[in-house]
């Protein structure tokens, strides 16, 4: 599960900006918040981000996926690090991009971190949280690294840091060394977090077109219900490393007729694109963060919100499934729907600075409040400012300032 995570001079972001699953003292909706195994943490199951275009909730997915790609790709040698600092400041291309995730991995809470630049690592650490304290596992600071009690002294540590290249992460290496003390944190950027672009589906459909499964079932029982026409998707393969789709609508005389998916609408293919990530996190049996952008994109409102109470409905105390995703769809701003610590806004100010903030923060959003018309009059941040345009006849004349009309 994401718990918090943090960065600071990425993209639009210049200044330390955090976003955070961690529940506030509301109790609205409670009874779906899962509960961390240590202390009495409760966290949240969603959260959805709005904001005007350009005002940095892409560049917020993108952060994820920078930080994904580092510690689970990692980088080739002597490469530069494809890192993004803020370009409008001075200064701040020539500093560090800073991250850090709170997260709960293999039933233990960890906090990672690094900052880096574009040809090296200058910082990273890990510690594991309990609920009384924090144990450093290790820090690293340019060249050198100091490890925690629990590791001082383990040579073949020792010997991977001295393995590890300028630019790549110490996790990192010491997985592909076999190190497992530090795997459940590598797993879970690799196997937990989970991103879904515009243009990208979720991945693994081949667990969901197998001819007789139950999950096939399932998808082709979604999709009747979700008023798409199809009856059934079918997987074809197409080579040995990748499977086809197409569907299977019914035709007037009772026969099955088959369709390529590049016929159906932008609006079915998106759905089939992120039904799996929302029967997998339904199924209420995963610990995956699924970050998806845009996830209103080419879907009607009462779909979208279909596919959201889907899944919260199935969100409970032991749940470990989390959804975080960016839309313009004012109908999810729904108190109805979402509370009022799982709606965020980013907003971008004069100067190209991208926020983020809570509705939990504004002290005068009640819990009855209707928030679309407070967010639609500017109150709440995240709208675009637009420059209005007088019309004017056709046959008027336009005077320059300082003069009068002869």
């Amino acid at each position: 599960m994401l718990i918090r995570f943090e960065l600071e001079n990425w993209q639009s972001f210049r200044g330390r900006t955090e976003f955070s699953f961690v529940a506030s003292r509301e109790r609205q909706h409670s009874e779906r918040l899962p509960r961390l195994p240590k202390g009495d943490l409760r966290v949240l199951p969603v959260a959805a981000v709005y904001g005007a275009n350009a005002s940095g909730k892409s560049n917020l997915f993108r952060a994820l996926g920078f930080a994904r790609a580092l510690v689970v790709d990692g980088t080739q040698t002597d490469a530069r690090i494809r890192v993004e600092p803020f370009r409008l400041g001075r200064g701040t291309q020539d500093e560090p991009t800073r991250f850090r995730f709170e997260i709960l991995a293999d039933g233990t809470v960890y906090e990672f971190g690094f900052a880096v630049d574009a040809a090296a690592v200058r910082e990273e650490w890990l510690l594991e949280i309990t609920p009384s304290s924090e144990r450093p596992l290790y820090r690293r600071r340019g060249a050198t690294i100091e490890f925690g009690p629990s590791l001082r002294g383990d040579a073949f540590l020792e010997f991977a840091h001295r393995g590890t290249r300028d630019n790549q992460l110490f996790l990192t290496n010491a997985v592909s060394q076999k190190v497992d003390r530090f795997k459940p944190v590598y797993d879970w950027f690799r196997n937990s977090l989970v991103l879904v672009s515009p243009e990208s589906a979720f991945g693994r459909m081949d667990l969901f077109v197998e001819e007789g499964s139950s999950r096939s079932q399932v998808m082709d029982d979604m999709l009747a219900r979700l008023d798409t026409g199809i009856v059934h998707l079918v997987g074809e393969e197409l080579d040995f490393d990748s499977i086809g789709l197409v569907t299977q609508h019914r035709h007037e005389d009772g026969s099955l007729a088959r369709f390529e998916i590049a016929s159906e609408s932008a609006g079915t293919q998106r759905i089939i694109d992120l039904l799996p990530a929302f029967l997998d996190l339904a199924g209420g049996d995963g610990s995956r963060v699924y970050v998806i952008d845009e996830l209103d994109r080419s879907l009607h409102t009462l779909l979208t919100r279909r596919l959201l109470e889907m899944f919260l409905t199935a969100s409970g105390p032991d749940t470990r499934g989390q959804l975080l995703f960016s839309t313009h769809d004012l109908l999810l701003m729904d108190q109805g729907l979402l509370r009022r610590d799982e709606m965020w806004v980013t907003e971008r100010n004069g100067r190209g600075e991208s926020t983020l903030i809570a509705f939990s923060d504004y002290k005068d959003v009640r819990y009855d409040k209707d928030v679309r018309k407070s967010y639609l009059q500017g109150r709440l941040g995240g709208v675009p400012r637009l420059m209005m345009v007088e019309r004017r006849p056709p046959d008027a004349v336009i005077v320059p300032v300082g003069e009068t009309l002869k």
